[in-house]
């Protein structure tokens, strides 16, 4: 840039910016060293902010806060969505994390049961694969920079602390002072922490009970087929429909009739049978008590 400050200070010196605009020749050398000044300071800007997250991506990470960490452990069993299942959820997500523009903060919310854990587990599977493949490379420079590091913090609300931590999350981010990270945060809809969030943009919140009831059970539908492949179809329709949309209804009475040792088609089929004869049509709720009276019982 030295020789552009040159080229302006000759200018001033000879008195030439006052009148500069009125020569063709001096007026386009002002113009194109200005622009070339700018341009250098934009190298700078983007320069600094690889640097940032060139730091942001040699941080040490702890192994106990791993996604996970603590899967298929005796006391936690998680797994992703069914291939195929909740894309609507799904694809609104991946554009926020696409993009380089969106906002910082990402919340999923719904009730309990409606799967938000399921698909964080889908949402972080997904940054793995993408942090191990390949085509690293082409992703970060399709992005003009390395891979925003993604922060997921699952069932908020069960945390004592949880809306503290959002409050001080946003205000952080507003001051600026979390910049090059993503957040993506999951929580029932909870009243104080729904009011934090009541003023997120459309492309970066998603509310699970606002998705349609056929298409939710649509996906429980593909997710029982998975489980119980030979299974007749009128079986897992009925209980389908018994699940009235419920996710954590349909894998409850995956986990009761499949047990931790495995069972035969015959066996599987028996202990759905029994469970339809006692679920209630009328009321999902009741349904989860008589389920969860059965397992306890059978315990």
């Amino acid at each position: 840039m030295q020789k552009e400050f040159k080229i302006i200070q000759k200018m001033q010196s000879h008195g030439l910016i006052r009148r500069g605009l009125q020569a063709t020749s001096d007026a386009g050398a002002l113009i194109g060293a200005c622009k070339k000044i700018t341009e250098a300071l934009d190298d700078l800007k983007n320069t600094s902010l690889i640097l940032k997250d060139v730091k942001l991506m040699k941080l040490e990470t702890s192994k106990t806060a791993a996604y996970a960490a603590h899967i298929d452990s005796e006391y936690v069993s998680r797994r992703s969505c069914t291939e195929g299942t909740r894309q609507e959820v799904l694809e609104g997500i991946y554009k926020w994390l696409d993009d380089s523009n969106s906002p910082a903060i990402y919340w999923l919310t719904g009730a309990a049961g409606m799967g938000k854990t399921t698909i964080a587990m889908t949402i972080c599977e997904k940054i793995a694969r993408q942090s191990n493949s390949s085509n690293e490379a082409a992703n970060a420079a399709k992005r003009q920079g390395l891979p925003c590091p993604i922060i997921v913090v699952d069932a908020l609300d069960e945390n004592p602390g949880g809306f503290a931590f959002l409050k001080g999350l946003l205000e952080a981010v507003k001051a600026k002072e979390l910049e090059g990270l993503k957040f993506f945060i999951t929580s029932r809809t909870d009243p104080d922490i729904s009011a934090l969030c009541a003023t997120f943009p459309p492309n970066a919140v998603c509310y699970l009970q606002n998705i349609s009831k056929d298409s939710t059970q649509n996906d429980i539908r593909l997710y029982l087929k998975e489980c119980f492949p030979s299974t007749e179809s009128a079986l897992l329709e009925k209980l389908t429909k018994a699940s009235n949309g419920i996710f954590i209804y349909a894998a409850t009475v995956v986990h009761l009739v499949i047990g931790p040792n495995g069972s035969t088609v015959n066996e599987q089929a028996m202990v759905l049978k029994e469970i339809l004869s006692q679920t209630s049509d009328s009321d999902v709720s009741m349904g989860l008590n008589q389920l969860y009276n059965q397992i306890v019982w059978d315990a």
